[in-house]
């Protein structure tokens, strides 16, 4: 994969932690929201750890996102 597709994989993994975060455990997105006065970090990295599950789940490497996408 390019960088852009992994990249384009790991938001939509963002975007389906937020939303499995608020179905299944009532975490707003607002708690998530670096920018929101509501925001949490202990619930930022759970939803992160979800980001994560739900990248490899995609068919996403972390290791390839990583050497790609953060260097």
């Amino acid at each position: 994969m390019t960088a852009a597709e992994l990249q384009e994989l790991m938001d939509q993994a963002w975007d389906m932690a937020v939303e499995r975060a608020a179905d299944l455990y009532d975490i707003k997105p607002a708690f998530v929201d670096p920018t929101d006065d509501h925001y949490c970090n202990s619930h930022h990295q759970f939803v992160n750890d979800l980001q994560s599950e739900i990248f490899r789940e995609l068919g996403g490497d972390l290791e390839e996102y990583w050497e790609k996408c953060c260097e």
